[in-house]
């Protein structure tokens, strides 16, 4: 099994807080589909590895058998990032991608991933959907 990686025309924006990095990137439903191909060949077992190639920095993406998700490493200086995902993880994920493709809409704003990294600090990965619609009770917003 080898690496997949995939360019998604998309910019990471980095936000650095005391104690939490976060990276978010915001996706339109070609990019869910390509991202949901990737991440779904991953939690199958077919590749070994993801890596999304954005254009100011990459996202790469592995399983994790154990029972935490990792921030093995960030880079500020290029917003890469080297994570690795439970399976109930990466199962959120695609969910969050999947009905977003089968919809053509994301039930919500964007999703938050966080992960223990180094000893006092914790790394955030948002995804959000540039087309949404939020719930509120039987009302769509």
């Amino acid at each position: 099994m080898e690496m997949k990686t995939e360019l998604i025309d998309i910019f990471a924006i980095h936000k650095a807080y005391p104690g939490q990095d976060t990276l978010s990137i915001e996706i339109d439903l070609d990019q869910a589909k390509q991202m949901g191909l990737l991440l779904t060949l991953l939690k199958e077992d077919l590749i070994k590895s993801a890596g999304l190639i954005l254009k100011n920095g990459s996202i790469y993406i592995s399983k994790n058998t154990k029972k935490q998700d990792k921030c093995l490493n960030f880079s500020l200086e290029s917003n890469e990032v080297n994570l690795e995902l439970t399976d109930n993880t990466l199962g959120y994920l695609l969910f969050f991608l999947l009905k977003y493709v089968r919809d053509s809409i994301g039930e919500a704003h964007h999703i938050d991933i966080d992960f223990k990294y180094l000893m006092d600090k914790e790394f955030t990965l948002t995804v959000k959907l540039k087309d949404y619609v939020e719930r509120s009770g039987k009302h769509f917003r």
